[in-house]
């Protein structure tokens, strides 16, 4: 009679106690309340415990306790596991087509210090056996709170021979319910005199509800438009609403959807079209509920990119990812092949006990090669961690690879060959270690690793060809290690700009490549805009540092759904896929001074340029700047949206820059090959009364003939001859014009900027402001100075470093607003020598945030030194 309402129409509802949600009233299948009056056992109808445990570990009836009222259900621990299980009749808990189901429990521990209590639901068959992998847990509950505690489980829609719903309800000692290694030497606690209440478990019955984007790797590439494939089906949907709503990376609503709730699945889902998009990250929302209340909830991230801006290119060879491990695979070739980068790294062993390597998932990893291989990406395979064989052997705590390595091979000689038999014709090179693992510094270890491996590896191969990772924050020891390439760990603590410093000292050791892997902010501790930020700075000042490639971790999730498993893109997918798109291949040409505020990097991409530029000074909102960028009509933001650039009166285009990069693409090789020659010589004086020679050069273009005017604008108290020139240089032509500029006798240490106005004659007639820079100080002498209050008073030091061969004096003062100028010398300083003197002024709330001025004059000679500093 069950089954014939199950297949025919709908069940009454069973009551809903007064606990139960709104919403949910109406669908509740079975409450257990264990108020059972008529039942004379010690513990509830239809629950027994399980075979497999003692007889005398078993549940009971608590009359006392209750989470509305008692009873309730209490699993006593007696140094042993406890669990029982539900095997009432199917018409109690039944289950319908096209509906999932939501077991909502109430549990209170007792004295729980490590046991742990929790629930379970699974489907049945009709003879009353449960249905292999349905089964679902609810999060671990202990401690020693009186709280009662709300878990659930959620089960997706049943199979088709499930017949009704199963429960278990259990209290585990730690050693059941830990997973992962233990502590060295752990002794294992038991909790004897403890258990855990359970009150209160409710079923539901939930509409169906799924959404997807029907694309691998929920990646939509323009002209595509995105389209979401949303379906919500139950057996009584009177009452219900199912909407789906699009938000954009910043949480901003962008619109909203109906759905067609359906009473089977056999109906095509709904289609819903975004038009109208700009690239980007997007969140899709598909909600079902009576009125304002969620009763489903399902979601689906994508991204939808700009089509590729430079064309056809193959791939991106600067550009390489490095895999997690086996996951979808179709999902992670269509990432791949959108990324368009030119190599992949492959963990063929995994780095923990915890995660799977390629080596086990042969299937999955033929299939990834084979199209790899055909779209002309270069492989390299990764021995992350030691070969599973050893990891299942060793227990909880595996030797490090190293040492595995180092030692006898016959333990890995066996699981080495599988893979380096199977694909030597495929990997390009083979890695010994994973990228930023700390467990790879040992150097002395990793030579006799590598030697190791190499002698083992010629058994199969003529030539192994090996990289071996390496920290940058390390310096390198002993020279070069014996491998041919080398895997550099950029950690993210290290600014970009000193990127290209932490590579220094290992690109001079002789490997034949150097590739770099960037450790991404974390996204979660940090704005996304600035974690996106950072890493393009990170990117661009990698490649300035000579880097043959740069990786990253796969720049997507995976994520397990009540339907499987879902691939995402996140934010950082697409913008490395918009930088190895306009980066494809180009190469660094030179960094522009385009402005005092702004970095600015030239890539030269055989064409034309593409220019990678920001400014670290302006708001968040940025600042608009107006430079000379040739015939650049567009700017490029790291998600790949195009702004048209607008042009001042003199032709030069305004860019709006912030702290985050942005890209100009367009620019004239030749115009950036002029501004990259454009000097002014020496760009470092030792500062002195009178004048100061320099020298200009101006250089043009191998292929192209420049002509035009420069004019020199500097401070009006400075001096500077000639101030204004032409010149006329044939292609490859060279000119050197010499200069003279007197600074002003009380001009302040430092970097100053000269701005040389140019106006070409030839066409195209541009104009240009650039910045040309000149640091003023003193030759081997430091000089610094800082001012403090004491009371009252505010002292003022200055000091002053001999790194000269020679003694020297001078004679220092001190200068501010309305007070008399004070003296102090500085005399017969002997090479190595510091002095600092002290100056004091009464009164020192008068002089609060006033300029105060120190100053150096050479005793016999013309010398001289200025610094400014604020007062406090």
């Amino acid at each position: 009679m069950a089954l014939l309402a199950l297949c025919t129409g709908p069940l009454a509802p069973a009551a809903a106690p007064p606990s139960v949600p709104s919403p949910y009233g109406d669908r509740l299948v079975h409450h257990f309340d264990f108020d059972e009056p008529d039942n004379f056992t010690p513990v509830p109808k239809y629950w027994v415990p399980f075979e497999t445990l003692p007889d005398f570990v078993v549940g009971r009836f608590d009359p006392a306790v209750g989470c509305d009222a008692p009873p309730s259900f209490y699993l006593g621990l007696n140094g042993r596991d406890v669990a029982c299980r539900y095997i009432g009749p199917a018409h109690e808990t039944p289950v319908r087509p096209n509906s999932d189901y939501l077991i909502v429990a109430r549990i209170r521990p007792d004295r729980l210090a490590t046991a742990r209590a929790r629930i379970s639901a699974f489907y049945v068959d009709r003879d009353h056996l449960p249905i292999a992998d349905t089964q679902r847990f609810s999060v671990l509950v202990g401690g020693t709170s009186p709280d009662w505690q709300t878990v659930s489980v959620h089960l997706p829609t049943a199979p088709r021979e499930a017949s009704s719903l199963g429960l278990t309800v259990r209290v585990m000692q730690e050693r059941t319910w830990r997973t992962g290694p233990l502590p060295h030497r752990y002794i294992e606690p038991v909790d004897v005199d403890a258990g855990a209440w359970f009150d209160d478990i409710l079923i539901f019955r939930l509409p169906r509800a799924a959404i997807e984007t029907g694309v691998p790797g929920n990646v939509f590439v323009a002209p595509r438009t995105p389209v979401l494939y949303a379906t919500v089906t139950d057996s009584d949907p009177t009452g219900l609403v199912a909407t789906v709503t699009l938000t954009d990376v910043h949480g901003q609503d962008l619109g909203t959807e109906a759905v067609e709730i359906r009473t089977t699945e056999t109906v095509e889902p709904a289609q819903l079209s975004w038009r109208d998009l700009e690239p980007g990250l997007y969140h899709a929302t598909l909600r079902v509920g009576v009125h304002d209340a969620v009763l489903v909830q399902r979601w689906q991230t994508f991204a939808f990119l700009h089509a590729p801006y430079r064309g056809d290119t193959a791939v991106s060879a600067p550009f390489g990812v490095v895999l997690d491990g086996p996951g979808v695979t179709t999902d992670q070739l269509a990432l791949l092949q959108t990324l368009r980068v030119g190599s992949v790294k492959i963990p063929l062993w995994a780095r923990s006990r915890h995660e799977v390597g390629f080596a086990d998932e042969t299937v999955a990893l033929d299939a990834l090669l084979h199209d790899l291989v055909k779209a002309g990406v270069t492989t390299l395979g990764v021995f992350a961690g030691p070969p599973s064989e050893l990891v299942r052997t060793a227990g909880d705590f595996p030797r490090p690879l190293l040492e595995i390595l180092a030692d006898d091979p016959v333990g890995w000689r066996g699981p080495m060959a599988h893979v380096v038999a199977r694909y030597a014709s495929v990997f390009e090179s083979w890695q010994v270690g994973g990228d930023n693992d700390a467990s790879m510094i040992d150097s002395k270890l990793q030579a006799v690793a590598c030697e190791s491996l190499r002698k083992e590896m010629r058994r199969l191969i003529t030539q192994p060809d090996l990289t071996t990772p390496a920290d940058a924050h390390y310096a390198p020891e002993d020279g070069k290690l014996p491998a041919d390439n080398l895997s550099l760990t950029i950690a993210n603590d290290v600014q970009p700009e000193w990127i290209h410093e932490h590579m220094g000292a290992y690109r001079s050791l002789g490997y034949r490549s150097l590739d770099v892997f960037l450790d991404p902010l974390p996204p979660d501790r940090y704005d996304p805009t600035a974690v996106l930020a950072d890493l393009v700075k990170r990117v661009v000042c990698t490649l300035r540092g000579g880097a043959d490639r740069v990786f990253l971790p796969q720049p997507w999730a995976a994520r397990t759904t009540v339907d499987g498993v879902t691939t995402e893109p996140t934010r950082e997918f697409v913008a490395f896929r918009t930088a190895a798109d306009l980066l494809a291949e180009a190469r660094l040409a030179s960094v522009l001074h385009l402005h005092p505020d702004v970095t600015c990097y030239a890539f030269d991409s055989g064409q034309d340029a593409v220019l990678v530029l920001w400014d670290d000074t302006a708001p968040p909102e940025g600042r608009t700047h107006v430079l000379q960028l040739g015939a650049a009509d567009r700017q490029i933001d790291l998600w790949g949206r195009a702004t048209p650039l607008e042009r001042a009166e003199d032709g030069r285009q305004e860019v709006r820059l912030s702290p985050v990069p942005v890209y100009v693409d367009g620019v004239e090789q030749w115009l950036v090959a002029f501004l990259t020659n454009l000097k002014l010589e020496p760009a470092k004086v030792e500062f002195r009364i009178g004048y100061h020679q320099h020298t200009i050069v101006l250089a043009a273009p191998v292929r192209e003939a420049v002509s035009g005017e420069l004019h020199l604008r500097t401070p009006d108290d400075w001096e500077v001859s000639p101030a204004k020139f032409s010149f006329a240089l044939p292609p490859g032509g060279t000119l050197r014009k010499e200069i003279r500029i007197r600074y002003a006798q009380n001009e302040s240490a430092g970097v100053k900027t000269i701005l040389a106005d140019i106006d070409f004659d030839s066409e195209p007639r541009y104009h240009l402001e650039v910045p040309l820079q000149v640091e003023i100080g003193l030759k081997d002498i430091e000089v610094w100075g800082y001012a403090s209050k004491r009371g009252n008073r505010l002292i003022v030091r200055h000091g002053v470093l001999n790194r000269t061969d020679r003694a020297i004096s001078f004679r220092g003062f001190v200068a501010a607003p309305g007070r008399t100028r004070q003296y102090r010398v500085f005399n017969g300083m002997y090479p190595g020598r510091t002095l600092v003197v002290e100056y004091a002024f009464d009164n020192a709330s008068e002089l609060s945030g006033r300029t105060l001025r120190l100053g150096l004059r050479e005793v016999g000679g013309r010398r001289a030194h200025n610094i400014e500093l604020i007062a406090p």
